[in-house]
């Protein structure tokens, strides 16, 4: 374990190193979105899979939107490096969110690999969540969870190549446009 990554003042973010470099993107701003007039307010988070990055998404969101996180991770050993990174009020399922009843949110995150269109498809509150942000693996993965995100009024603001077969994305909920500046909202300059 490593100790060397320090997050607004508080103790060193832990993390094990085959971890490492997926929790500084994280942290860096990996999931970043463009700057949008009518962002929506982010107070309840679920993190999906939340010990891919040994709870480095937790910790960004929470210092971005001092939101409350519920983070979901099976694994034993990455579930006890996430409570240790939890950002205060943050709690950790040590389940799946796979088949889970999972509560409202403004966010939801999942980094679950095949998994992930079923925990998004089976969301009974996406038609409210704000953002939706994920990993995908193939092509195939991606565009279903595309498919999924479109069918709920979501929009798509950010997409990475990680890898030639690897991303990530950011949906939102907004009606902001682009105007070849900057993101504002119809009718407006």
């Amino acid at each position: 374990m490593t100790g060397n990554l320090l997050l607004g003042g508080r103790e060193p973010f832990v993390c094990p190193r085959p971890l490492e470099a997926a929790a500084r993107r994280v942290l860096g701003g990996q999931y970043e979105p463009p700057a949008i007039p009518d962002h929506p307010s982010i107070r309840r988070v679920l993190d999906i899979g939340a010990g891919a990055d040994a709870g480095a998404f937790a910790c960004w969101v929470f210092l971005r939107h001092y939101a409350f996180v519920d983070c979901y991770e099976q694994d034993f050993d990455r579930a006890e490096v996430c409570r240790r990174n939890a950002p205060p009020g943050a709690i950790v399922h040590e389940q799946t969110a796979f088949g889970q009843k999972l509560p409202p949110a403004d966010l939801l995150k999942i980094t679950a690999g095949t998994s992930a269109h079923a925990i998004l498809d089976g969301y009974r509150h996406l038609a409210r969540v704000g953002v939706v942000m994920f990993e995908w693996c193939g092509e195939d993965r991606r565009a279903s969870l595309e498919r999924l995100c479109e069918r709920a009024g979501l929009r798509l603001f950010k997409s990475v190549l990680d890898h030639v077969s690897r991303g990530h994305e950011v949906w939102i909920r907004s009606r902001a446009v682009w105007n070849g500046e900057r993101y504002v909202l119809p009718g407006g300059a």
